[in-house]
């Protein structure tokens, strides 16, 4: 399964850091898995942390070009890098690599200008599942079968 992760550089909340680790366990990930996140500070850090520590899954890492928010990551065999894209260009192309969207957005709601909510309307416009895991840790999913929205509007 190919499961894309955005979020900000604000990092995860206690609460969104807690059900994000929660809801990966539930997927019960192994090596048929593959995350893709953006190798930015804060909530992507967070999240490959808990791929690479609590899992043996293939973590593909899409950069963005600008380096002043990039973590550095330990090559391994289990870690795969593409080439560095623009930050809305990277975002769709984890959109369009999942099979599965988790996000984190620093926000209870839609903020214009806010690239993980952007990349969750273009996640929905391509029919795409996810989840969003909002900052007081209550999660809102949208399934593409039904095109319907929980808790949150895009």
């Amino acid at each position: 399964m190919r499961v894309g992760f955005l979020g900000t550089t604000n990092g995860m909340t206690t609460k969104q850091y807690n059900a994000v680790s929660k809801y990966i366990m539930s997927l019960k990930p192994n090596s048929g898995f593959d995350f893709h996140h953006g190798q930015c500070i804060g909530a992507d850090k967070q999240f490959h942390d808990i791929i690479y520590n609590n899992t043996m899954a293939t973590i593909i890492i899409h950069p963005p070009y600008e380096k002043k928010d990039v973590f550095e990551v330990k090559v391994n065999r289990r870690i795969i890098f593409l080439p560095p894209k623009s930050y809305l260009i990277r975002n769709m192309e984890i959109v369009l690599a999942s099979e599965f969207l988790i996000s984190a957005p620093s926000g209870m709601k839609d903020i214009m200008k806010s690239d993980v909510w952007t990349a969750l309307k273009f996640a929905k416009s391509k029919m795409i599942d996810f989840i969003a895991i909002l900052p007081n840790g209550v999660e809102s999913k949208v399934n593409k079968k039904k095109r319907s929205i929980n808790d949150i509007s895009l």
